[in-house]
Formats: C-alpha cells, sequence, structure tokens
C-alpha cells in the first residue's frame, strides 16, 4: 500500500489537474449526451402528437362536408373522426399554452358544429324516411290497380254478360287509382320539401367548413413553431385564404346548378 501511495504521490501535479479535466469533460459529455436525447425524445414524442392533430382536424372539416350525404348512416359519417379525436387529448400532455389555446378554441368549434349539424340532418333523415314509408305503401294500391284491370280485360274477352260484377271491378279500379293518385301527389310534396331543405344543408355544411378551416393556422403556426420548423403564419393564413376563396366559388357554382330555375 504504502508503495502504491509512493507511486500516486509521485504523479505531478499538472498530470492530476489534466486527468480531473478529462473526467469532468466526460461526465459534462454524458449529462449533456443525456439531455439532448432526453430533448430529442420528447421532440420526437410532440410531433408524434401533432401529426395526429392535423390530421384529426383534416378529417373532422371532411366529416362536416360529409354531412352533406343523408344516405350515408350517422355513425359511419363520424366514425373516422371518432377515431383520432383522441389526438386532442394528448396534445394537452406535450403542447404549449401558444398551441393549446388555439387548439381548443378550434376543437370547441368543431365539436359544436358536429351537434348543430346532426340536429338538422336528422329531421333530413327523417323526411327521407316518410318518402321511403310512402312509396312502400303505394305498392299495395298499385298492386291492386294492376289486379283490376286485369280482372276487367278478362271480363271483356270472356264477354261475361255480367255488368253488376265488371261495375263493381270498375269502382275498385277507380278507388285504387285516385289512391295512388292521392300517394303520388303526397309524394311531389315531399320530395319538393326534402330537395330545398337538403340543399340549404349542404351550403351550411360547406359554409362550416370554410369557417372551421380559418380556425386551422393559429394552430398549425404555433404547433410548427414548437417543432421547430417554423412558418410564415401571415402567408401560410393568406395562402389558405387563397384556396379557401376558390373553393367557396366553386361550391357557389354547384349549388347554383341543382337550385331549380
Amino acid at each position: 500500500m504504502n508503495a502504491i501511495a509512493g507511486m500516486l504521490s509521485a504523479i505531478p501535479s499538472a498530470v492530476w489537474a489534466y486527468i480531473g479535466g478529462v473526467v469532468s469533460t466526460i461526465v459534462i459529455t454524458n449529462r449533456h449526451e443525456r439531455r439532448m436525447r432526453k430533448i430529442e425524445r420528447e421532440m420526437s414524442f410532440r410531433k408524434e402528437i401533432f401529426v395526429e392533430v392535423a390530421e384529426a382536424l383534416h378529417i373532422g372539416m371532411t366529416t362536416i362536408s360529409r354531412f352533406g350525404n343523408i344516405d350515408i348512416p350517422h355513425e359511419e359519417v363520424i366514425a373516422d373522426f371518432i377515431k383520432k379525436s383522441p389526438a386532442f387529448g394528448k396534445a394537452q400532455l406535450v403542447g404549449n399554452i401558444e398551441t393549446l389555446e388555439p387548439l381548443s378554441a378550434l376543437s370547441t368549434e368543431m365539436a359544436e358544429t358536429f351537434f348543430d349539424l346532426s340536429s338538422e340532418r336528422n329531421s333530413l333523415v327523417a323526411l327521407q324516411r316518410k318518402i321511403v314509408a310512402l312509396e312502400a305503401a303505394r305498392q299495395g294500391p298499385t298492386q291492386a290497380q294492376a289486379a283490376m284491370i286485369e280482372m276487367m280485360r278478362h271480363h271483356n274477352i270472356e264477354q261475361i254478360d255480367d255488368q253488376a260484377r265488371f261495375q263493381s271491378i270498375r269502382d275498385i279500379f277507380d278507388f285504387e287509382t285516385q289512391h295512388v293518385s292521392d300517394i303520388n301527389e303526397q309524394l311531389a310534396g315531399l320530395r319538393a320539401e326534402l330537395y330545398a331543405k337538403h340543399l340549404r344543408y349542404i351550403q351550411t355544411c360547406f359554409a362550416e367548413n370554410v369557417r372551421i378551416a380559418r380556425l386551422t393556422p393559429p394552430v398549425l403556426v404555433a404547433a410548427r413553431k414548437e417543432l421547430d420548423l417554423p412558418l410564415e403564419g401571415d402567408r401560410y393564413e393568406e395562402m389558405l385564404r387563397s384556396a379557401q376563396e376558390r373553393m367557396e366559388g366553386h361550391i357557389a357554382d354547384f349549388i347554383n346548378k341543382l337550385t331549380p330555375k
């Protein structure tokens, strides 16, 4: 032990200073690398979540447009958005307040829009089902009408001398014909009502889509800033606004073509 102590004491202080500096550098470097790896993991996690948020926003706006197709079941319309919407909750774990504030406002507006459009859509679906039920109800008198025509034709071909029977058949035919006519009149009115209301509803869906889209730039700009992917907010908003204006023009033309002259 004394020999080892002697050997150590013989080492110049400059060498000890050098060794100490190397050890300190290694410790500091290791700490720095651990801190950088932690930052990289956090950034990677944040990026994954913000990508999910962007995807959820896109699907949300697509869903608003799909509300206009009342032939698609409601559950199917919102299915994709329901799968992606948890991304909004995940963002609470990693987002800064500058990102969370506009995201919260946007997600709230989107949820309220879903509720409003769902309510209006339900009334249209109820009207559509009423039309389908009337169409089904028309089959009975239509078939009876056809049967009476066949019986009158048979009566004439066979030259049956029974005017009372023929008149009875004719009375039933007239009754069923009037029944079919009444149903057709109801159907015409309901179809015209559904068409007008559906057209206005489609316009509402498009308008809501555009309104929600205008709330997205602050969210995306803030999220990109957090990811060290800065974006010129003004130019980005101008780009979106220009695209939205062109889309609004196409939508107006589309609705105009569908509107009865």
